[in-house]
């Protein structure tokens, strides 16, 4: 079977990285956050993974949910994970003002 397409190499990879933005977000996504922002992240997830959840639930077993669930539920599910992913690419800063790379406490055991 014959591939499709050709190969991106390191570089012209590198560039398109560069020309839409996406080595800022590379390296925001791998850089080390806040703890404020590590127990925001949990919370939203938990309040987003509830909703979801609920919805669901009363899907499946076929039960009508009340006019304010239905206007509500897209808002419990959405915001919160709007939040999150505005949570992960916040970072943590040294006392020189660059960002932290790796960070010994950035494990969910530590919350």
């Amino acid at each position: 079977m014959k591939k499709r397409g050709k190969k991106i190499n390191k570089k012209t990879r590198k560039v398109w990285y560069r020309f839409f933005g996406l080595d800022v977000l590379k390296q925001r996504w791998s850089n080390a956050m806040p703890k404020f922002f590590r127990r925001m992240m949990w919370v939203c997830g938990l309040i987003s993974g509830t909703a979801l959840a609920a919805n669901e639930s009363m899907e499946l077993a076929h039960i009508q949910p009340h006019q304010w669930w239905i206007d509500v539920v897209p808002y419990l599910v959405a915001v919160p994970a709007g939040a999150m992913f505005a949570c992960k690419f916040t970072q943590k800063y040294d006392q020189k003002g660059q960002p932290v790379k790796n960070d010994t406490e950035d494990n969910i055991s530590s919350m």
